[in-house]
């Protein structure tokens, strides 16, 4: 009899020293579920009740820092909608005001309709730039020929670099990658497009590819202005951006489908050049 009293009382302890921490847990999972992502998770003692407050700890961390990002991006959207919303708005009443006139200035006319549609280009392409950053990005994997990625990029902006007399020069080593090949394309393009818009006539943007210790590095570099120190850490923020009419989502999307092939993409700026490099892992 005293030992069944005393396998119940460690049982009584041991039941509690386990229904506590759980309670605890379920309380934090309640909390979470309920919109609560400020409160941190409380770590416990026990081996396997504390892994379980950790993981749930972990997963707080990282919808807290989505619904950040998440707000973040929404009121860059509404930011910039509202500026050619306004411009919209201002033309369209001027054509309005045009036409109503007892002899309408058919030139003047053109000019407030030329305005209204750069506006709605404008918009056109924000969302066109927003859509793809905002979407989960999945990956169809298959192995590519990094030296045609380059080649290709340089072929996209072929056309807007010959018009503004900017040269492109590609040097790359042959290997083979494993990617998704639009989307691995876009994040290239995108970085080429952004050093062509940068430089003056008569520079160069140089595309180069390296292979080396398991991974392949391509680099976009271009002669151009560069970028002050205090603006580097930015650049990768949505929507930022110090050229007007840009959406500041091209260097954001293109770290995230860099990010989405476990590489990385840094920056190197000082007047007169700004590098670009992109460090994947190679087959």
């Amino acid at each position: 009899m005293f030992t069944l009293l005393l396998l119940a009382l460690v049982a009584s302890i041991s039941a509690r020293g386990l229904s506590t921490p759980l309670e605890r847990l379920v309380s934090a999972a309640l909390r979470i579920g309920g919109g609560d992502l400020s409160t941190p998770v409380a770590d416990e003692g026990t081996l396997e009740i504390g892994i379980l407050a950790r993981e749930l700890e972990a997963m707080r961390q990282a919808l807290d820092s989505r619904d950040r990002q998440l707000k973040l991006m929404l009121g860059g959207v509404a930011h910039e909608v509202k500026n050619p919303l306004g411009g919209i708005e201002l033309f369209a009443g001027l054509l309005d005001e045009e036409l109503a006139g007892a002899k309408p200035d058919v030139t003047e006319a053109r000019a407030h309709v030329g305005k209204i549609r750069r506006e709605l280009n404008y918009l056109k392409r924000i969302v066109e730039d927003f859509l793809p950053f905002a979407k989960e990005q999945k990956l169809n994997v298959a192995p590519l020929d990094a030296k045609a990625l380059l080649d290709s990029a340089a072929q996209h902006l072929a056309g807007e670099a010959e018009g503004k007399s900017v040269v492109l020069d590609v040097d790359a080593e042959a290997a083979t990658v494993p990617g998704d090949v639009s989307l691995l394309t876009s994040a290239i393009v995108n970085l080429v497009k952004n050093a062509v818009q940068i430089s003056n006539a008569g520079q160069r943007v140089s595309l180069r590819g390296r292979k080396g210790d398991g991974r392949y590095t391509f680099e976009v570099r271009d002669e151009g202005p560069g970028i002050a120190a205090d603006l580097q850490a930015r650049i990768f923020e949505p929507f930022f951006t110090t050229r007007e009419k840009g959406t500041g989502l091209g260097l954001p999307l293109a770290r995230k489908l860099v990010e989405a092939h476990r590489g990385t993409l840094t920056i190197e700026s000082k007047p007169g050049e700004t590098l670009f490099r992109i460090v994947i892992p190679s087959q």
